[in-house]
């Protein structure tokens, strides 16, 4: 249950980066590289279920 709360928290933030890409807040989470680790963190959670996950 805790990956999939991982994996929402970070859909969402990164639909809300979407919305202000120009922000303070947006700058210092990464960009493109936020929404990237967002993408490669799906594909394991589809992949194994993040089975291995570790903070």
């Amino acid at each position: 249950m805790i990956p999939a709360m991982i994996l929402l928290r970070r859909v969402l933030l990164t639909a809300w980066l979407a919305t202000r890409a120009d922000s303070d807040t947006a700058l210092s989470l990464g960009g493109p590289a936020y929404v990237l680790g967002t993408i490669a963190l799906a594909d394991r959670f589809l992949t194994d279920g993040l089975a291995d996950f570790r903070p």
